[in-house]
């Protein structure tokens, strides 16, 4: 590796490197240094040394936990002009680990499993199910529910019904009583009336909220335009203290274990989650392994505990961080909570369209090719399995069926009309919290749509800009976000959607457009990559579907990225239409209200 020709460490030089511990480079600023070097720079010890860039470059491909063995390895394999240098190369490391800018597996496991005191007593549960206009499949799910045994921290069950159809308002009030008489557990209905109680409750107890309080929970304010993510701020402010269960009112209360062999427990991104498609509703339920238990009471097994109480039996010794991203595992330490758990997908993935297809592994691709040639035909009804094969950690929240919130911090809202609410409050969820850890299990839940979603997956991919920008505009992380409380985090995030409200429309088109091609470049690489992947798989069924798909995505969203005209019309449209600002504008005042708003709930009882 070439020579670093400056350095320097206010922090004492470390014992010399043995050869037992694994290392990644997770935790160090490079900076522009003087005389053509870079500055590392260690976010934990403060220690710093200047070295040449292409040391910096190489440095980066060490961000997995590896022996320096093997990164040096890689490195070497990687970088062309080091392959002579291996024993230079490994020189370099160790004194780079020594000066303490690579963190050890002994370090980083001592700081995310350290005991820390805490109380055993599990924090007081309660479920609800959201259901809209399906009784059937509400009675499908509710009445099995309540014959579980359930943890005797679960202080009751509420159906909060969003449904258009008063018939189906009064059949679901009938199913709440039913279950209510069939089981100890309380069983409330929430319906039309109890909300409009509620709103009203909440606008008497503070009335400069009231058009925020009408914003998140009226449906009114909303026209056709369906409201999943009203129902899911009910859900928060009748559980504001405690944590909360939310289920999909057409999933099944059984726990099926993940099709592929279990995996370890590791910290992962978005990127990991698998799929596996089965050719039909007999060849999916022939493959379901149901797991003996509750799966309300696995779910609420690790929500809300400190992590390092939440790893236990996940993690031996440190050898355990072998291969695991150290970038991922940085921004964690004992004391994190799980505020989010979530589950994988059995049957309906609740994906609509092919887009999440270019989230998929290679080997989750070869899989869908084998099954069939006829795509759309496998896709359409949605006989498969989507989450991760083995327990994870994630920094981000994004979709699940079951979905365990820790409500005894502050979380955000929903945004309560339209699409990818899930996903936006992922991402206002890690942006209050950015410490927290979301638990994905090894199981999925059944999901089981009583009426067929047949859905159009092979029309070519494109990104349009929308309203779903807003996710873009608040998943900016600030350098300055540590250190300060959750609630003034989220007035950051209001104050950044107010900015987006007020802009002029010439800066806001600028700032849009930025926002649109950086979306498409990163979905039009993902289609590159899998035409990549796709000539290894060129004798499969479903190759030549599926190169069609990629193919015309490729070129639609080129098209897109190079019609500037094309492009900042779209935008132009979005901003004239006033949609996008009335929504930052509402949003921003939304979030400002928020912790009031869950204060005056919580007295409310």
């Amino acid at each position: 590796m070439t020579d670093y020709s400056f350095s320097y460490s206010p922090a004492s030089p470390s014992a010399k490197v043995q050869d037992g511990p694994l290392w990644s480079f997770n935790s160090a600023d490079i900076l522009p240094g003087p005389a053509n070097t870079v500055l590392l720079h260690s976010q934990r010890s403060g220690t710093g040394m200047l070295v040449q860039p292409d040391v910096a470059r190489a440095l980066e491909l060490c961000t997995h936990f590896r022996s320096l063995e093997a990164h040096t390895k890689q490195i070497t394999e990687a970088l062309p002009a080091l392959r002579d240098h291996a024993q230079h190369t490994r020189q370099t490391l160790e004194h780079i680990a020594q000066q303490g800018l690579m963190e050890s597996s002994e370090a980083a496991f001592e700081r995310l499993t350290a005991v820390v005191k805490t109380s055993t007593a599990a924090l007081p549960s309660r479920l609800f199910i959201l259901t809209c206009d399906r009784p059937d499949a509400l009675h499908r799910l509710l009445l099995p529910l309540v014959q579980q045994a359930l943890p005797e921290h679960v202080e009751g069950l509420w159906v909060i019904d969003d449904s258009r159809d008063e018939h189906h308002q009064k059949k679901n009030a009938a199913i709440s009583e039913e279950a209510n008489n069939a089981c100890e557990l309380p069983v409330h209905y929430f319906g039309a009336e109890a909300r409009a109680s509620l709103i009203e409750q909440l606008i008497s107890a503070c009335p400069d909220q009231t058009s925020s309080i009408r914003w998140l929970l009226d449906r009114g304010s909303w026209g056709e335009t369906p409201t999943y993510g009203i129902a899911r701020n009910l859900a928060l402010l009748l559980s504001v203290g405690t944590r909360a269960l939310v289920m999909d009112d057409d999933t099944l209360p059984e726990a099926i274990a993940a099709p592929r062999a279990t995996a370890p427990f590791r910290f992962a991104d978005m990127s990991e989650r698998e799929a596996i498609f089965y050719g039909s509703e007999e060849d999916i339920e022939r493959h379901a392994l149901a797991i003996a238990g509750s799966p309300v009471e696995k779910m609420l097994d690790r929500l809300g505990t400190p992590l390092g109480a939440a790893l236990s039996g996940f993690l031996g010794d440190h050898h355990s961080l072998q291969g695991m991203n150290g970038n991922l595992i940085k921004r964690y330490d004992t004391q994190s909570r799980v505020r989010v758990a979530q589950c994988n997908s059995w049957g309906d993935s609740g994906a609509a369209g092919s887009r999440w297809l270019l989230s998929l592994p290679d080997k989750s691709i070869q899989q869908l090719l084998e099954t069939g040639p006829d795509l759309p035909a496998l896709l359409s009804p949605q006989h498969c399995w989507a989450g991760y094969a083995g327990p994870a950690v994630t920094p981000f929240a994004s979709m699940s069926q079951w979905t365990g919130l820790d409500h005894s911090a502050s979380l955000p809202p929903y945004l309560p009309a339209g699409r990818n609410e899930d996903l936006l409050f992922g991402i206002m969820l890690q942006r209050m919290h950015p410490e927290a850890a979301v638990l994905q299990t090894d199981w999925a839940i059944r999901h089981s749509p009583v009426n067929a979603r047949g859905r159009t997956v092979m029309d070519a991919i494109k990104v349009e800009p929308g309203v779903s920008l807003l996710a873009d505009w608040l998943g900016r992380e600030p350098a300055d976000q540590f250190g300060i409380s959750a609630e003034r985090r989220l007035a950051g995030m209001s104050e950044a959607l107010a900015r987006l409200a007020e802009m002029e429309s010439d800066a806001a088109e600028v700032l849009i457009g930025r926002q649109l091609a950086g979306r498409q470049t990163a979905v039009l690489k993902q289609c590159m990559d899998h035409l990549k992947s796709v000539e290894r798989f060129n004798e499969l069924p479903g190759a030549e579907s599926w190169r069609q798909l990629l193919v015309s995505s490729r070129d639609a969203l080129m098209a897109d990225i190079q019609a500037a005209t094309k492009t900042q019309d779209a935008i132009q449209q979005l901003l004239n239409s006033d949609t996008l600002r009335q929504h930052a504008h509402d949003f921003a005042a939304a979030l400002r209200a928020w912790p009031v708003i869950c204060q005056h709930a919580q007295t409310l009882g």
